[in-house]
């Protein structure tokens, strides 16, 4: 979910937060002994102790000084939340070293995007916290800090990945080349996936003592977690076999994608069912968290309808190239032994156009799902043919055409970016 101006909200440098952490946690701990010690020497004046003093052992008496300062603290509302956001702090500074491990420097593009999710989730979560869940207590402060700071830690960390993998599909240029830092991603998402499913574990032990709505919400989060990281491996898989197959609408390239496909469409409907759940239980229809719950419902309503109408251009597509477009005989690669011209690889397999040009049949698949026309001459695939595919005119049937985008015009722009997110 994104909010108007989101963006310009100041985030503030890691040392800055790191030194602010540091100093807040000194005072707190400061007036906390401070406190207790006070507290623990009023006590001692009015009580008669009759043992030996020297009997005494100092190492019991510091410990019990240090668990009364901690009960202390657990117990002062304004200590509690220092003590939280020292914990806050601590996971940043193990993101900040993964992302420097693993990622390296973050490019200009991908430190807006994740300001801008990192903002969404903090202002939406917040709303959901106090709003929906209702955690006016300490303990359910304390749980859900914990509960929705691990999950945005994990979300951001996806999220950056799938930017990143993006990024070095798109700049990878010719070739299949091993770079390590797929690999090193690759990890980093399998581990999210297994916390994730540790979080699940967190979520049937601790969830279901509570209530059992309660249970459903920390469930579907942790599915929906578990499900973009598959999503984003499926992703990549379905690109790396486009690129290594022969002819990507072989039986494999079909199940890859329709499993793609299902959990794309299976996170955005449990999203769905997530916020409906939290706007019947809560019946928060006519509230302001109603009001942003339901903005960010018709986003993935919309969403889902974008992403039908583009499986459907992937099959009118693909039935379009297998009815018109016939495979190239070995005497016509042979004649025309230049490389594709979309990924610039060899040719051994090709499917030929009308103005003679061949291209691999997965890289005109995923073309022509984008732009109806030769890529090499730019010759309209339409002309001339008594079919019915999708172009920028407007008479399409009321059909949104290939290729169009849509800017919304709403105060809340939504783009989905939670789905995380």
């Amino acid at each position: 979910m994104s909010f108007m101006m989101v963006d310009r909200l100041p985030v503030p440098k890691l040392s800055t937060y790191i030194s602010a952490t540091v100093l807040s946690i000194s005072a707190a701990t400061y007036y906390s002994v401070k406190y207790s010690f006070d507290a623990s020497h009023e006590s001692n004046s009015n009580i008669q102790i009759d043992a030996d003093p020297t009997k005494t052992d100092p190492m019991d008496v510091y410990y019990e000084q240090m668990l009364n300062v901690l009960a202390f603290m657990l117990q002062d509302p304004l200590c509690f939340l220092v003590l939280c956001n020292g914990a806050i702090c601590s996971i940043v500074m193990i993101g900040a070293v993964i992302q420097s491990l693993v990622l390296g420097n973050l490019r200009p593009v991908e430190h807006v995007q994740f300001r801008e999710r990192l903002w969404n989730w903090v202002i939406y979560k917040f709303i959901f916290m106090f709003i929906i869940l209702k955690a006016y207590t300490l303990d359910k402060v304390a749980l859900w800090l914990f509960w929705y700071s691990t999950l945005g830690f994990l979300h951001l960390m996806t999220s950056l990945c799938k930017d990143r993998f993006e990024y070095m599909w798109m700049s990878m240029g010719t070739g299949t080349r091993v770079n390590w830092k797929y690999i090193h991603m690759s990890i980093l998402l399998s581990i999210g996936f297994i916390f994730s499913l540790l979080l699940l574990n967190f979520a049937y032990l601790v969830g279901l003592t509570l209530s059992k709505h309660i249970f459903a919400f920390m469930v579907i989060e942790c599915l929906m977690l578990a499900g973009s990281i598959v999503h984003i491996f499926l992703r990549h898989y379905i690109q790396l076999f486009h690129r290594n197959s022969i002819n990507h609408t072989t039986s494999p390239g079909k199940l890859i994608y329709y499993a793609e496909l299902s959990l794309d469409l299976g996170i955005r409907v449990m999203e769905i069912l997530h916020y409906s759940h939290a706007i019947i239980w809560t019946s928060s229809y006519l509230t302001m968290a109603g009001f942003v719950i339901f903005m960010h419902m018709r986003q993935l309503i919309s969403d889902i309808q974008k992403r039908l109408q583009k499986h459907k251009n992937f099959l009118w597509v693909h039935s379009h190239l297998e009815k018109n477009y016939p495979m190239a005989t070995d005497e016509e690669l042979d004649t025309n032994s230049d490389n594709c011209a979309i990924c610039w690889e060899k040719m051994d397999s090709a499917r030929k156009l009308p103005c003679g040009h061949l291209f691999h049949n997965g890289c005109l698949q995923s073309w022509m799902e984008q732009e109806p026309s030769c890529p090499t001459c730019r010759l309209s695939l339409t002309l001339g043919q008594n079919q019915n595919m999708p172009t920028n005119s407007t008479n399409n049937g009321g059909q949104e055409p290939l290729g169009t985008t849509h800017i919304p015009h709403h105060f809340f722009h939504f783009d989905g970016n939670l789905q995380f997110f």
